[in-house]
């Protein structure tokens, strides 16, 4: 079974946003993510505008995900942590009849944590699940577009660095001129396994009972 996933990183002052389209499916029980589409938004446009054009890419996404035998509705996992709920608070209406919207806030730690909707994930999972995956060559990008590249860079330009006094660890595009924003979306949309298919149901051990006529 497919499993349609959006990610969506808000961008801040300096930093543009990006949405990542990822189709997951489980092959052998291990979970597969095609990534048909991925995409920086203009660093210029005003919140209401970005969410305008974030609503309609879902919108697009989930239409042909249905058109290809989609069934599942889609999770857009969306990052609240710099900008809080405002944007949430635009998008959700906009997605009602689209998929569920997930906010998801960053912090420390290696947990990842569900609250009905939202979910806490630290950066230290977040981190390493995307390590994992990536060596694993489990996620598949299109190679064609330019976005794919640009977000094959950013992955390069992704750096820990530990401060030597304290030991807090900093993630991201550290270095200036960098950004991270695309691989931030992308770790959003592969956040999750998606479901193993179970196939057919087989009931194993079953006899068939005896046929009883009339008075036995």
């Amino acid at each position: 079974m497919q499993e349609l996933r959006i990610g969506i990183d808000i961008g801040k002052r300096h930093d543009p946003s990006a949405i990542v389209v990822a189709v997951a499916e489980s092959r052998e029980n291990i979970t597969h993510y095609m990534i048909p589409f991925l995409t920086r938004l203009a660093l210029d446009k005003s919140y209401p505008d970005q969410v305008g054009e974030m609503a309609s890419i879902c919108r697009s996404a989930a239409k042909q995900f249905r058109k290809g035998g989609g069934t599942k509705s889609p999770a857009i996992m969306v990052d609240v942590t710099g900008v809080g709920d405002a944007v949430v608070d635009m998008l959700d209406p906009e997605l009602k009849n689209v998929g569920v919207l997930h906010p998801c806030r960053f912090a420390g730690g290696d947990q990842l944590t569900r609250n009905h909707r939202d979910f806490r994930i630290g950066k230290d999972h977040f981190i390493s699940r995307l390590q994992v995956l990536s060596e694993a060559k489990v996620i598949h990008l299109p190679g064609q577009l330019a976005e794919a590249k640009q977000l094959s860079q950013e992955m390069l330009d992704f750096d820990i660095d530990v401060d030597e006094t304290s030991g807090k660890a900093t993630y991201g595009a550290i270095r200036p001129g960098t950004h991270d924003d695309m691989v931030t979306a992308l770790g959003l949309a592969c956040l999750l396994e998606a479901e193993p298919d179970v196939g057919p149901l087989r009931v194993v051990g079953a006899t068939k009972p005896p046929l009883r006529g009339p008075g036995r």
